[in-house]
């Protein structure tokens, strides 16, 4: 029986993310890891749809567990600085509201004890430009909201008989 029959669903992401999390276990700042590493770990093509998945796991696993913000770059992943995080988070506020709050908890995540002065003064700006358009995403919500009467359906259509 074919290893992929065994789940429903194609194989799961788990043991991937697992084997890179060995491979890759000492990160530094400003690092990059190559497309090419990362395929002869996983044993796939870095065009394969299971390539970006494990990819996409891995970062949120590195972000979630160890506070390692990463950046998809073309020729690999780049873990990136803490001003490199705030640029990453100042492009999401930058592109669009729903988006901002998303920046938002990106800039939460930000190391601001390792940041220099401007950095500092930079991180406190955005903050506060994040929290006004939550809170005006928020108040837009409740203005928006409109009650309207449950759908009614349309009479069934009456079947002629013929004579």
């Amino acid at each position: 029986m074919d290893r992929k029959m065994t789940f429903r669903g194609g194989l799961p992401y788990q043991p991937d993310v697992r084997a890179l999390e060995e491979a890759f276990s000492e990160l530094n700042e400003g690092e990059e890891i190559l497309y090419e590493a990362i395929e002869g770990i996983l044993k796939c093509s870095r065009t394969s749809c299971r390539f970006d998945g494990v990819i996409t796991s891995w970062r949120h696993r590195l972000i979630r567990e160890r506070d390692i913000d990463t950046k998809r770059t073309g020729t690999g992943v780049r873990i990136l600085f803490p001003h490199e995080r705030m640029e990453e988070a100042d492009a999401d506020i930058l592109s669009g509201f729903r988006k901002a709050k998303r920046g938002g908890k990106r800039f939460c995540a930000t190391p601001f004890n390792r940041l220099d002065e401007i950095g500092r003064k930079k991180f406190d700006h955005k903050m506060l430009t994040v929290a006004r358009i939550g809170l005006i995403l928020d108040g837009m919500k409740k203005e928006l909201k409109l009650d309207l009467p449950a759908a009614k359906s349309l009479p069934k259509p009456k079947l002629v008989q013929a004579s």
